[in-house]
């Protein structure tokens, strides 16, 4: 049961690393296109790696890892890099979930309205410009909590 649920977990992981990794390929072959049916085809193709992928991997991994803190009666107080695993990666839920799928639905959207009227207006700049902060940060915030699960900190405390 438990290999199940850690291949779950993996499972997880690599639909939100391929997720993202195909967002960051996508944006680097097309980012400097100016034809405007690439950006709504770009655009379209983020809204559906983040709807499809990164957020169902997400929820996944999310989910089978905590089921095997209980499985493995793990104490995120006692455990600090488990609560800091656990901390970023509600963080990352959240923000997957509540601001970049809903950010890149908008583009998507936005994408396709500019390139029928033959140009990208400011207000899909804006949007272009949050969705690229947020997707940059949650990269981070997965890079890290990749460390920390990785190398499992132990932080003591002090004697003084």
């Amino acid at each position: 049961m438990k290999n199940a649920i850690k291949t779950i977990h993996i499972l997880g992981f690599a639909m939100l690393l391929g997720g993202t990794l195909g967002i960051i390929i996508l944006n680097v072959v097309t980012n400097n296109s100016a034809d405007l049916a690439i950006i709504a085809n770009q655009s379209q193709i983020i809204f559906t790696l983040t709807r499809w992928l990164i957020v169902p991997g997400v929820i996944t991994m999310m989910t089978s890892g905590l089921v095997m803190i209980l499985l493995r009666k793990l104490n995120p107080l006692k455990l600090h890099w488990l609560a800091i695993k656990m901390t970023l990666g509600i963080i990352v839920s959240v923000s997957s979930a509540a601001i970049l799928a809903p950010l890149s639905e908008k583009l998507a959207v936005l994408a396709s309205q500019d390139s029928l009227h033959g140009l990208i207006t400011s207000e899909y700049e804006t949007f272009k410009g949050n969705q690229t902060f947020f997707g940059y940060t949650i990269i981070t915030l997965i890079l890290i909590i990749t460390i920390v699960s990785v190398y499992k900190p132990i932080f003591k405390k002090s004697t003084h």
